[in-house]
Formats: structure tokens, C-alpha cells, sequence
């Protein structure tokens, strides 16, 4: 908000006037700006995070350090179920064994746990209008336990508002002078003056402002023609419009008729030197402040607010918003300063600011996130951008952040102790290659629609819809899915239950595929955990059929004392 400056006093560069002309004097030279201060901190920041990133609790490292070891760790059980199944005289149970561990081992279904619950998580933030620019950021989300928040810009509006105005002369003329102030300060672009322009008011006719000039630091004079008649209007602080002069005639009334908080601004209007009424002007609270605020107590973060401003001028604002810190009267570097005492203390610190003052303190933090309507540096060093300005999208952020931690944490427990058990069956002949082939389709289904899950919208805001095959593409697959079903009947010996169970599960992959196909269909991840079972069952797997019944003189494939379906024929 604009702050008065006297002869002698230090100016920013990049400062406006909003009320008059000022003649400057630079005292430094032009690479030692306050502005290039804080991009150098922002740099700086940034090469201290980039630096210790690896140690920042990732579960990436952990997923591709299990992928690394795990296809030779399988390859070595398949190696070791055929030695030993051949040392005891059964080297084709002993090969068909080994080839049930490797096809029921699923390393799709450890890599998929992790990207795709980031990717869906990501796109469903983005949904929303809030933007992270990374998944290494949606992970820290995660982690963070304290949110500080910058005050004026975001918590409140960037705008003031005019909360009421008072009239001497009762109604009537509050009406008239409304709509006269109205059609005055419309001209200016003081934000005082764009509290009062925005006042829902009809208009009055005969108004007609015929000029208009700024006092800085003391208000706006404008004279007015109202029906022919030529008035002197004043919009300011009392000590210009009254001077010197103790308490008039009618203020005392019209100071009682206000609803005003001691940090509210007070206006007053004069007209031909007389006063006529009294306007209070407001710091607003943004409408989604208070309901964030709720909600982050509600997970347990530490909430805090470092401003510029005088504290009293914060603490007033959030009065009745619950239990927060304010720190204010603070500079660029020492709100950047009071985020790394509390990253040095044990709580991971999300930022939230807009201004071109926040960067340091977004760049310290574990997440910077900015407002999309702040300033160009303040979004350019965030990581997270809220697009729509909703305060409530913080929480919605860093709750979503967590179920997909806990998601991909719980869904590699899944995926080692799914491959363990299968693994441990098929190695030791309790599972043939077919059923393995199956349960390796179930592992990645599962594990998707899981990660799917963890990443899901918990508001009710719809992603896009994807794309559905072509209608001749769509049949052909069908097809092979329906004859893959007396096919595998015929090659294992299958009885009755083992077929109805999977005419089921084809019935209801095809029931799938149409569902998907409708009109409007939602693409709520499904699409993906369907596209990739088709894949699976599809021509592919037919052709893999075939070939085993060619290779079996086109006969059931269970002889010589090898299962490689579900029961064994000695």
C-alpha cells in the first residue's frame, strides 16, 4: 500500500507516485538496486537447494534403487528354480517353472507406482489452477508442517474497500454524495480512490467533474459542475480538509453512525470548505482466508505471517482467524531469514506470497508457492503458482501432496509382497506360466488403479476427457478376447469354474471398453488401467496362445507330467 515520502527521504527504484511528480537524486549506481539485492538472494537460495537435493527424503531414489535390483534379483530365482528343479531329474518342470517367475515377476507394477500417482496427482492440481512446476515439489508438499503466509497482497486483497459511509444530512444525501465520489474518484488510480469507484450506485444527472488535482499525502480536490451550479469537492485526511480546528459541528454524530476498526482509514468529504460526510476504508481479508486457515489447523501445520506492515495493522486483519504467528516491520532478507529458522528447527516451511519483497522467502522455503497475480518475480521463483488466487487451494494442495505419499509408499509394499508371493509359488510349482502371466496383468492393474486412486480430485473438479479407440480397432480386439477364452480352455484342460471365472473377467474388460466408449465419458484414470489391460489381452497375448498350441502338435499343452495351466496330469 503507498506510503508517504518527504524531501530527503529514500525512494525504491521501481516506485510510483500515485498522487504527484517527484524529482529524484540516484545515490548508487544501478547494479546496487534493492531489486538486484533480492535476485542475487533468490540466486543464491536457489543454488543451496539445487545443491541438497538429493538428501531431501525423495521416495525417487528409493523406486529406482528397487528397479535397479530387482530384474537381476529375479533373473537369479529363475536361474535358481531351473538348477534346482533340474538337479532333481525334472529340468522341463524345472524350465517351465523358472519361465512362471519371470512372467509373474512385474517390475511394471514397482515403476508405475510412483510416477503415475505424480503425474495424475500433478495433472488433478493443475485442474484446479494451481500449478507445480515439478514432482520433486508435490513430494515436499508433502513433508511440510508449517505454512507462512506474506500479508498484504495475500491474505488480504489487493485492493481497499470501503466498508461505510455516513452523511451529515441523513440518507438522502448519502445517496447524492455516493455517486458524486464515485464519479470523482473513477479518474484516479489511488487505491483509496478505487475503493470509493467501485461503490454499486445509480448514477445522478447533472454531475459533470470539471477538473480534478492530487494533494499528495493529503487527498484529492476536484471541482464539480451539479446542475449548472460549480462546487469545490475535498476527499482526504482530516487535518486537510478541517486544519487545525478541534471538533465541528456534526462530526462527533457521524464518527458514532460508523461501523469502524481502530486500523480502518477514515475519509472525509468537504464540499465549499464544509463537511458533509465521513467514509471508512478497509484492508480486507480475502474471502478464502479464513476457511484455509480452518483447514491447515485441521491437518496440524504451524501457520505464520511475515509482513512489512506493522504487526498491529496484521493482527487486527486476522483477528478471529485462530492461533498464528505474526512477525512484522520485516525486510526481504529478514522475512527469507525468519523461514530458515524455522527449516533449521525441524519444520518444513511452504511460502505464500505475491510480491516482488517474498522472493528470498519463497526461494527459501521447501515450497515457494505464489499467487499468479502478484508480481513477475515472486512467480518466477515459486514453484507452485495458484492461478485463481483461492487461498483454499493451499491445504487442498498439501493434503493431496500426502495421500499421495502415503499412496506410493503403501502401493511398493503392495507391489514387493504381490511379486514376493508369486515369485515364492511360481518357483516352486505351484503356479504355471499362464496363471503367472495373469496375475502379472492383475499386479499392474491393481497397482494402477491404486495409484490412481491416491491422486484423485477429493473437491469434484472433472479432468478432461481422453480419447477412445476406433470403432474397427475396438472390434478386432474384442475378437481376439473372445477367442482367447475357449483357446486357454483347451490348452490347459480347464474345468468348468476356471473357464466361467474367465469368461467373467473378459466380459468384464469388453464392459469396460464400451463404458468407455459413450459419450462424454470422464477420463478419471480409468482409461489408463483399461488401455493397458487391453494391451495385455489383446492380439498379442493371442498370438502367444497360438503359438504354445502350435508348438504342442496343436494338442492340450499338459503332458509328460508339466502343467502349465492351473492342475497338474500325471
Amino acid at each position: 500500500y503507498p506510503v508517504v515520502r518527504r524531501a530527503g527521504d529514500r525512494v525504491l527504484a521501481g516506485s510510483w507516485s500515485e498522487d504527484g511528480d517527484l524529482v529524484l537524486v540516484a545515490t548508487v549506481a544501478g547494479s546496487h538496486r534493492q531489486l538486484d539485492d533480492l535476485i542475487r538472494w533468490v540466486e543464491s537460495a536457489r543454488a543451496a537447494s539445487e545443491s541438497g537435493e538429493a538428501g531431501d527424503g525423495s521416495l525417487r531414489p528409493l523406486v529406482d534403487r528397487l528397479t535397479t535390483w530387482f530384474l537381476p534379483l529375479v533373473m537369479a530365482v529363475a536361474l535358481l528354480t531351473f538348477g534346482l528343479w533340474s538337479l532333481r531329474g525334472q529340468w522341463a518342470q524345472g524350465l517351465f517353472n523358472g519361465l512362471a517367475v519371470l512372467l509373474v515377476a512385474c517390475p511394471c507394477a514397482l515403476g508405475l507406482a510412483a510416477p503415475l500417482s505424480m503425474w495424475n496427482a500433478l495433472a488433478t492440481l493443475a485442474a484446479r489452477g494451481v500449478v507445480c512446476r515439478s514432482a520433486g515439489a508435490l513430494e515436499r508438499l508433502a513433508g511440510v508442517r508449517r505454512v507462512v503466509f506474506d500479508k498484504t497482497g495475500t491474505l488480504s486483497e489487493a485492493e481497499q474497500s470501503l466498508i461505510d459511509f455516513a452523511a451529515l444530512d441523513g440518507l438522502a444525501e448519502r445517496g447524492r454524495l455516493l455517486a458524486l465520489l464515485k464519479e470523482v474518484q473513477s479518474r484516479s488510480a489511488h487505491p483509496v480512490a478505487r475503493a470509493f469507484s467501485r461503490v454499486d450506485v445509480p448514477a445522478v444527472t447533472g454531475l459533470r467533474v470539471v477538473s480534478l488535482k492530487p494533494v499528495p499525502a493529503c487527498g484529492l480536490e476536484a471541482w464539480v459542475d451539479d446542475s449548472g451550479v460549480e462546487q469545490r469537492l475535498q476527499i482526504g485526511r482530516r487535518e486537510w480538509i478541517l486544519g487545525s480546528a478541534g471538533e465541528i459541528a456534526g462530526e462527533a454524530a457521524l464518527l458514532s453512525e460508523l461501523r469502524a476498526q481502530d486500523t480502518d482509514q477514515r475519509i472525509y468529504v468537504a464540499i465549499d470548505g464544509r463537511l458533509r460526510g465521513v467514509g471508512v476504508v478497509r484492508e480486507r481479508l480475502r474471502d478464502s482466508a479464513g476457511a484455509a486457515w480452518r483447514e491447515l489447523e485441521a491437518m496440524g501445520c504451524g501457520i505464520s505471517v511475515l509482513t512489512g506492515d506493522q504487526p498491529e495493522r496484521a493482527t487486527q486483519l486476522l483477528a478471529g482467524q485462530g492461533r498464528s504467528r505474526v512477525d512484522g516491520g520485516l525486510t526481504p532478507a529478514e522475512k527469507a531469514e525468519r523461514v530458515r529458522r524455522f527449516e533449521s528447527a525441524g519444520e518444513p516451511v511452504v511460502f505464500v506470497g505475491d510480491g516482488v519483497n517474498d522472493a528470498p522467502a519463497l526461494k527459501a522455503a521447501s515450497v515457494g508457492m505464489a499467487l499468479q497475480s502478484g508480481a513477475s518475480l515472486a512467480t518466477a521463483t515459486a514453484e507452485v503458482v495458484l492461478c485463481s488466487g483461492d487461498l483454499r487451494e493451499v491445504p487442498r494442495a498439501l493434503r493431496l501432496a500426502r495421500r499421495v505419499r502415503q499412496g506410493i509408499r503403501s502401493n511398493l509394499l503392495f507391489a514387493l509382497t504381490y511379486n514376493s508371493i508369486g515369485i515364492a509359488l511360481a518357483a516352486t510349482g505351484q503356479l504355471g506360466p499362464i496363471s503367472a502371466a495373469l496375475l502379472m496383468v492383475g499386479s499392474s492393474t491393481i497397482v494402477s488403479w491404486r495409484a490412481l486412486q491416491g491422486g484423485r480430485d477429493d473437491c469434484g473438479v472433472e479432468p478432461s476427457s481422453g480419447s477412445a479407440p476406433g470403432l474397427v480397432r475396438f472390434a478386432l480386439w474384442v475378437a481376439s478376447v473372445a477367442v482367447q477364452v475357449p483357446l486357454l480352455a483347451v490348452l490347459g484342460q480347464l474345468d468348468a469354474l476356471t473357464v466361467a471365472a474367465l469368461a467373467a473377467v473378459a466380459l468384464a474388460v469388453v464392459w469396460t471398453g464400451f463404458w468407455r466408449r459413450r459419450p462424454g465419458a470422464r477420463d478419471d484414470g480409468w482409461q489408463a488401467i483399461w488401455a493397458m489391460t487391453a494391451a495385455m489381452l489383446g492380439p498379442g497375448n493371442l498370438g502367444m496362445l497360438l503359438g504354445w498350441w502350435a508348438e504342442a502338435g496343436w494338442g492340450p499343452v499338459m503332458k509328460d507330467g508339466v502343467s502349465l495351466g492351473c492342475r497338474s496330469h500325471h
